[in-house]
């Protein structure tokens, strides 16, 4: 299981789910995803569909590339089964074809 340590809180993750501090979310039934700006790095804002959200300092879970890609799979595969992803900066800060 991926885990990171930052200042103050804890990130973990493992195959279907993202622990940032005391929030969790399903990565495999994620219903919105955005990107916002924090500080001079970006942040994800993840909502599964039970209602539960994290944010995610995009360089932290990045800083860690089995954790990003356990992240960033479970990220697609919400995509591909009808997440909302708000605007074209979030598919940009993502990598993702603005097209799916």
């Amino acid at each position: 299981m991926p885990l990171m340590f930052t200042k103050h809180q804890i990130m973990t993750a493992g195959a279907d789910w993202v622990q940032w501090g005391r929030k969790w979310v399903d990565l495999y039934d994620l219903g919105t995803i955005n990107v916002i700006v924090a500080g001079e790095s970006f942040a994800l804002q993840v909502y599964d569909n039970s209602g539960r959200k994290a944010y995610l300092p995009v360089d932290q879970v990045q800083g860690n590339p089995k954790l990003w890609d356990l992240v960033y799979n479970g990220i697609l595969y919400s995509v591909e089964h009808y997440a909302t992803v708000k605007g074209r900066g979030c598919r940009k800060v993502l990598r993702m074809d603005p097209n799916v």
